[in-house]
């Protein structure tokens, strides 16, 4: 039986039904390279080797460890276009605007004094 390959190299997909006749030649295979199981032509789940998975799950660890937190104020995101983020500030003082100025919070006037121009690149 030919088995269609994933565009990632390394990879290929084995059809459900394929996996359930032939687990250990499956398993066997898996030791080698990472095995797509399909149902309906969709990648449901990915059968790799216990030290390879052992490894990538250690990386998606790290990674999230030294992932940034996210910044307090969406004008602050630097992932945003800068007019993305100079109507997010807009909208966040027009929101506080909207507000009788006895009601205003100490951050309420931190984002008032917030000027567009000023926005980190």
């Amino acid at each position: 039986m030919r088995m269609p390959r994933l565009a990632s190299p390394g990879m290929r997909w084995v059809p459900a039904s394929f996996v359930r006749q032939n687990l250990a030649r499956v398993m066997d295979d898996a030791i080698r390279e990472p095995i797509a199981v399909t149902s309906h032509g969709r990648a449901r789940v990915l059968i790799v080797d216990a030290s390879l998975s052992e490894r990538l799950l250690d990386v998606i660890a790290d990674a999230g460890a030294a992932a940034p937190e996210p910044p307090e104020y969406p004008w602050l995101d630097r992932s945003l276009l800068m007019s993305e983020r100079i109507a997010a500030l807009a909208a966040a003082k027009e929101e506080v605007k909207s507000r009788a100025a006895e009601e205003w919070t100490d951050e309420d006037w931190d984002i008032l004094f917030v000027s567009p121009f000023n926005l980190p690149e």
